[in-house]
């Protein structure tokens, strides 16, 4: 442990038990602040991987409206449910972090 929270020369090191004992607790609170650290990096990582997430499915959506128009020239599909399907599913990838399996949406 020690090797971790130092550099590991022992240019200053513990005379008593009692000094041994602080030694130990500050390498574990500095073990304990590089940890935590250590996870709100993870934590913004992970938050922009489900923003990315959200606008791919957005654009899946978008993708699939397009081809539901493509599919039916004869058709198309009024530009109020266009959008209110992308609002519903866009509150849905915001709201819910599992979100659908590409064959669950897309059939």
């Amino acid at each position: 442990m020690t090797s971790f929270s130092s550099v590991g020369y022992g240019d200053v090191t513990g005379q008593t038990s009692y000094e041994y004992l602080y030694q130990m607790l500050i390498e574990m609170l500095g073990i304990g602040i590089f940890g935590y650290m250590t996870g709100l990096i993870q934590t913004i990582f992970v938050g922009l991987g489900v923003k990315d997430q959200v606008e791919e499915n957005r654009e899946n959506i978008d993708l699939w409206l397009i081809g539901l128009d493509k599919a039916k020239p004869s058709k198309l599909l009024n530009k109020k449910v266009f959008e209110d399907v992308r609002h519903f599913f866009g509150a849905r990838f915001i709201n819910e972090v599992s979100f659908f399996t590409e064959t669950e949406m897309f059939g």
